[in-house]
Parts: C-alpha cells; structure tokens; sequence
C-alpha cells in the first residue's frame, strides 16, 4: 500500500489498541481512514501536516527508503519515483540524496502539476504527467473515491486493483455503493524509449509492475539500477528479475539483508554488486 495512504502519522506499528476492558481492539489507522472519509475537505491540509512530519524528523512516509545512503549513489546519479503520487517518498529521496537528480513519474496530471509546482526551480527535479508500461500510448487511470474522499495512492491503471485494497475491509462500516472510480486519461511510455540512465528506481505502481518492468528491460539490462519494488502477488515480477540476474533483498535494521520475505518492498539488487550491498553498513549520521 502507499504510504500516502497511511493515517495516523507517528503510530507505532502496532496500531491496534483496547476499546475496553474486554477482548474487542480497535484498529487505530482503520478507525481515522474511516473517519477522514467524512472530511475531504482536510485531505490537502493532512498530506502537508505529514509532509512536515516527516521533514521535522517523524517516521518517514516509506521507512525503507532508509537504505537509499547504503547503495553508494554518486553525485548526479539518477533516481527514478515510479507513482510519485503526492511526493512524500520523492521529498525524503532529496534528503537522503541530496546531490542525486530524480525524475517523478506520476499519471495523475492534477498530482503531476501540484508537485512540478512544488518543485519550480529546483534543477534536481524532473516531474513527468505520465505511466510507465509495457507499451507507448494512451490509457485510463482509475481513480478510487470513497464518499468524497480520493484514495489517489490507490489510483491504478487496473480497476480491479484501484478497488481491491478498499474492499478487503480497510474502513469501519463499509458500504460498496459509495465507492466508485474515476476514470482519467493519462499518457504510457516506455522506459527503454525515454533514454534515461538510473542507479536506483523506487517503483509503486499498485499492480502495473510487471508491465513497467517489461518496458524496461534493456534499460535494466544497460544501467543495472538498484530496484525497490512494492511487495505484491505478481510472481511474474520475481521471475523476470531474476532472469535479468538481480537477487532479492530487504531493509531490516538500517541494513539491507538477505531475502524478501515479510518486506514491504522487495529491494532487486544487481547480482555483480549485491555482495558489496549487503555488507554495507548504515553512515554514523543519517540525512533525516
């Protein structure tokens, strides 16, 4: 799940808490997702109350993008956002790599334009109103509106996924008729036709991986980037990194280790330099 989608900023993992002196908890994040759906009104005012948070020193919006100092980034080395959304994630990625350029690609146009906005003037940022995918053209962006509220992290070019976190019990009372989709236009590019040469590419694209990743593969091939890819059920993910010689990893501890399993994301690290990654150790003073 995005983390943009997180409510209750600076919960302990462990968000579930007593209601009473008897056996029955309440999901804390569940409970203020459920609540914020009645509030749309104070959906732009809670993303820059959390974009503070995160720049004053709380928890991160995407915690394992904590490992981002071990992979040894030079100065100018490219870092691609693939579903930048809001730019929580993109924010943090210019702390921890403050001399890196980022590219942000987001398919929300009304998304696109408030983040190159935010952004004007700053020579590290590139924002890109576009999807990645397997093909170039044009496609439907289905857009997840519960009451009146945009789950715009959820956003997804298919409408099955755009639906499915919402409806596997995600908000207290849910109902299914007040859930619907948005359907926006937005332009598809390919990785490989776009020329680009990246040392780490942070994708979320809420089930479209597969097909960013196939329209990448000379790409992955030529530049061998570090790869952090939202844990999902698409085991055709996996399968075609493996072929293209990357092994999994995962943050755990300020380092990467070893294995995916349980990880929230799944870092790919190119085979020839994944000794070197495993072993590198956290710097004695972390940039957020």
């Amino acid at each position: 799940m995005p983390a943009e989608q997180l409510i209750g900023v600076g919960f302990a993992p462990t968000n579930r808490a007593p209601c009473c002196a008897g056996s029955v908890t309440i999901d804390l994040r569940k409970l203020l997702r459920s609540v914020q759906v009645f509030l749309p009104f104070a959906q732009d005012a809670r993303f820059a109350v959390q974009r503070l948070w995160q720049r004053w020193g709380g928890r991160p919006s995407e915690p394992d993008l904590l490992a981002v100092p071990l992979l040894g980034l030079e100065p100018g080395a490219l870092i691609l956002d693939v579903g930048a959304n809001r730019g929580l994630a993109l924010d943090l990625l210019l702390r921890l790599a403050p001399q890196a350029r980022i590219v942000a690609f987001e398919p929300n146009a009304r998304l696109a334009a408030k983040l190159a906005a935010r952004h004007r003037g700053d020579p590290r940022v590139e924002v890109r109103a576009q999807a990645l995918g397997e093909e170039a053209g044009t496609a439907t962006l289905w857009l997840p509106i519960y009451r009146h509220w945009a789950f715009d992290g959820l956003a997804s070019l298919d409408p099955k996924a755009a639906r499915g976190w919402l409806e596997a019990g995600r908000l207290y009372g849910f109902r299914r008729d007040w859930l619907r989709l948005e359907p926006l236009p937005c332009e598809t590019v390919r990785l490989d036709d776009l020329e680009l040469r990246p040392a780490f590419v942070k994708l979320d694209v809420q089930g479209h991986e597969y097909a960013v990743l196939r329209g990448g593969t000379a790409t992955l091939r030529r530049c061998r980037p570090v790869l952090m890819v939202e844990a999902g059920q698409d085991e055709r993910v996996e399968a075609l990194l493996r072929k293209l010689d990357y092994v999994d990893a995962r943050f755990e501890s300020g380092r990467l280790l070893a294995g995916a399993e349980g990880a929230g994301n799944v870092f790919y690290l190119p085979h020839e330099r994944a000794e070197r990654l495993l072993a590198a150790r956290p710097p004695k003073s972390r940039p957020c």
